[in-house]
């Protein structure tokens, strides 16, 4: 789920795949969340992909205007972040960081 994916198996980046190769496919990581009020596990979520190298977009559901949306998308679920990889919904912040660290076997 995590990981970066070689398009026809190259080897042609120094140091291994950069987001920049045009080669090379890396995971769709969307976090949906706030800034305001601040949105502590929000934050964790920005930083624990920038700790791991990983490509992220942060939608904040309240300047988009999309609030309502997503939690009519999710009957159940009624706090940030919720966080979506290739378009599968993963969770909040916590189960974003344990599906991360399964896959990486830690």
């Amino acid at each position: 789920m995590f990981g970066i994916k070689c398009v026809n198996g190259h080897d042609r980046c120094a140091g291994g795949p950069t987001p920049s190769c045009p080669y090379c496919e890396f995971p769709v990581i969307e976090i949906y969340g706030r800034t305001a009020p601040k949105c502590v596990y929000c934050d964790q979520a920005k930083q624990f992909c920038l700790d791991n190298e990983l490509n992220f977009v942060f939608k904040d559901i309240v300047d988009l205007g999309i609030k309502d949306e997503l939690f009519e998308r999710m009957p159940g679920v009624k706090t940030v972040p919720q966080i979506f990889v290739d378009g599968r919904h993963i969770g909040g912040y916590t189960e974003f960081v344990e599906a991360f660290r399964n896959e990486q076997g830690e």
